[in-house]
């Protein structure tokens, strides 16, 4: 967190001399260090749920159909061509195509946005991240682990850089001492 920085070590120190001064009304520029401070918290907190949000998948263990029984399996174990066996409440750990459609309906706002559920029949593609709102349903698994689509998007949130900002940078310039 951006809260202890050279440049709010300088305001405070500034701010605690015009307290000691009696000089109250001077202390309006101590407001553009409360400003820096709460909205970094925000900006922080904000992209740490962002992320957490886009970590899409769980780690619990998934049914899958190998050699006609069900076994199950941690997803990190999950191969092509795999059948996994969906309920309702699981979340889909693989990009996959239906095979067999029990009132099967995904959520996938977590992918599109979309808030409605969406009903898959057998041939619909379904994507990792996405959960089973109602029904059951059978998926052959045609993209896992680092090639599923919910891998991918959050490969591409860690990708994060600092934005460069001209005041950023004068800041980084300040000597420490």
């Amino acid at each position: 967190m951006h809260v202890f920085t050279l440049f709010n070590l300088a305001i405070a120190l500034c701010a605690v001399v015009v307290i000691l001064m009696g000089r109250w009304l001077d202390l309006l520029f101590s407001l553009a260090a409360v400003a820096n401070v709460v909205i970094g918290v925000v900006q922080e907190y904000s992209a740490k749920r962002k992320l957490d949000r886009i970590a899409l998948l769980h780690q619990d263990d998934v049914v899958v159909i190998r050699d006609g029984a069900r076994v199950p399996l941690p997803m990190t174990r999950i191969v092509r061509d795999d059948v996994v066996v969906l309920r309702r409440g699981d979340q889909v750990p693989v990009d996959g195509e239906v095979l067999v459609s029990d009132g099967l309906d995904m959520d996938e706002a977590l992918l599109t946005g979309e808030n409605d559920p969406v009903p898959k029949t057998p041939g619909d593609a379904v994507l990792s991240g996405s959960a089973v709102v109602a029904g059951a349903g059978l998926v052959r698994a045609t993209a896992v682990g680092s090639a599923s689509h919910a891998a991918r998007l959050s490969a591409e949130a860690r990708r994060y850089s600092a934005i460069r900002s001209e005041l950023r940078g004068a800041l980084e310039t300040v000597p420490a001492g």
